[in-house]
């Protein structure tokens, strides 16, 4: 729904007909009533990969501190599984900090991506981008969907949110990612993009299988390019559909 010209994400999306209920089964904050202790996030809650670090405090989070290439995966829960039909959509929320001075780098450079994703199939991913032109924005699958705000927006929590529409065909079926600073007046921007013919085969494949999905990130950058020194994972979504 769209409120004085913003776009709000309501927790549960409704679809169309008689088609299943998109939902948002569980949001990791990383707390210490979740389980999770101030250690390494690899080998905690099915959480693998990558040089994360948890902190339960204030909230709870998980930061890595390094730049360079960073994976990091956690397998679907039982049940957490997509199936969705023509029409319907679901959403998957993550909010991540950013800390040191941001900077106009030189040339684009990748933060970080957010998507879902099935054991042994390629996630789905949108990219947390810096740009050359002085913003800081997303882009689907794809440098010509690169939405931006002004990179001054880059200090504050960052929510992500990406939507996986499905349609009759490829060209047909779209991508939707917003990014918003909670921190600053909610400055918001949106983009999409249709999945085409090259990345169709595993998006169908992923949305309507019955495979548990789950949340796949990559983290990599330049603190001397960007001047970004961590990324702090404040909290993410796990998604399913709801028979």
């Amino acid at each position: 729904m769209t409120i004085t010209g913003k776009i709000i994400w309501a927790p549960v999306f409704m679809t169309f007909g008689l088609c299943a209920q998109a939902a948002v089964i569980k949001t990791i904050n990383f707390t210490e009533a979740e389980g999770y202790i101030n250690w390494h996030l690899a080998g905690q809650d099915g959480w693998s990969g990558g040089t994360w670090s948890v902190e339960t405090a204030d909230g709870g989070s998980a930061t890595v501190a390094l730049d360079g290439f960073r994976n990091l995966s956690r397998a679907g829960e039982e049940g957490a599984r997509l199936n969705l039909a023509v029409g319907e959509s679901v959403t998957m929320r993550t909010i991540v900090e950013l800390s040191g001075a941001p900077k106009t780098p030189a040339a684009n450079e990748s933060l970080m991506s957010f998507g879902i994703g099935i054991s042994g199939q390629t996630g789905s991913y949108v990219d947390l981008r810096i740009h050359s032109n002085g913003t800081i924005g997303v882009a689907g699958d794809d440098a010509s969907t690169y939405v931006g705000m002004d990179i001054a927006n880059a200090s504050g929590r960052l929510a992500i949110d990406v939507t996986w529409t499905l349609g009759v065909g490829a060209w047909d079926s779209s991508t939707t990612f917003q990014l918003t600073n909670l921190d600053n007046d909610n400055a918001t921007i949106v983009g999409s993009r249709a999945w085409g013919d090259t990345t169709a085969p595993g998006l169908y494949s992923l949305v309507t299988g019955t495979g548990n999905v789950g949340v796949w990130r990559r983290a990599w950058w330049s603190e001397a390019n960007t001047g970004v020194a961590a990324i702090t994972m404040l909290s993410t979504d796990v998604v399913s559909v709801i028979p």
